[in-house]
């Protein structure tokens, strides 16, 4: 199976609720100008947004959380399929060098807590060939050929030892078999996903640390937990659901 990436997104959330956002954080670590910026003083929240990769790279950053989000961008109205930014080793790679530039700056602010997320698709021919292949990645269950509407979705806890500290990881996964199908709006054209039928086989992956962690993500330590995180999602997607 191959799984191509429609989403990707890394979330810091701040050790100090008074973090200020940088004007600096997009150039120093993506390198080219933007494509738009919306500031917000009086909330101290930004909007930093440009095309990067073979998709869009948003940069939504407040007091409160910051996340880059890296998307596929809109198909042209005679393509088919959904929108993905291409297979998941490469998504992966190109995602990781600017969210590390970020996370080693003295500027990027201590985390409390840190997330990375994932939307992924591999395509099959059928249904059956979706629930099959599920079948081979959730041991845990069973789905027969003649199901319907099928959804699962769980959390599978896991302690790991980053830089000499135990660190509890939930590794929340939602297994799904997905379609598009067309709505026609005004003069266009759109696709959008249903479930279930043939189409693709739908991954979500929400690895994150756990809100109970009394600790402060220092920079050597929350560049260190970005990569197990992302490792973790690779695990899961080529492995499927495991302890």
């Amino acid at each position: 199976m191959i799984w191509k990436a429609t989403l990707l997104r890394f979330t810091l959330f701040p050790g100090e609720s008074k973090q200020i956002v940088s004007q600096d954080w997009w150039q120093q670590a993506v390198g080219p100008s933007p494509d738009e910026v919306v500031t917000k003083p009086k909330s101290n929240e930004q909007l930093v947004a440009g095309v990067f990769g073979d998709g869009r790279l948003v940069l939504q950053a407040s007091p409160a959380r910051i996340d880059w989000i890296y998307s596929a961008l809109p198909l042209m109205a005679d393509a088919e399929g959904i929108p993905q930014l291409g297979p998941v080793e490469s998504t992966f790679s190109q995602f990781t060098e600017p969210i590390e530039r970020w996370l080693a700056l003295d500027s990027c602010p201590t985390a409390g807590r840190v997330a990375f997320g994932a939307i992924l698709d591999s395509e099959v021919d059928t249904k059956e060939d979706g629930y099959t292949l599920l079948n081979q990645l959730l041991p845990s269950v069973e789905i027969d050929s003649e199901a319907e509407d099928f959804q699962f979705q769980i959390n599978r806890p896991r302690i790991v030892s980053v830089l000499d500290q135990e660190i509890r990881v939930n590794r929340l996964s939602r297994w799904s078999v997905i379609k598009l199908v067309e709505v026609q709006l005004g003069s266009q054209l759109i696709q959008l996903p249903m479930i279930p039928t043939e189409g693709y086989v739908h991954l979500e992956l929400d690895i994150n640390t756990d809100q109970k962690f009394g600790g402060v993500f220092s920079r050597d330590l929350r560049v260190a937990m970005f990569r197990s995180l992302r490792d973790m999602a690779v695990e899961i997607a080529s492995q499927g659901d495991m302890t």
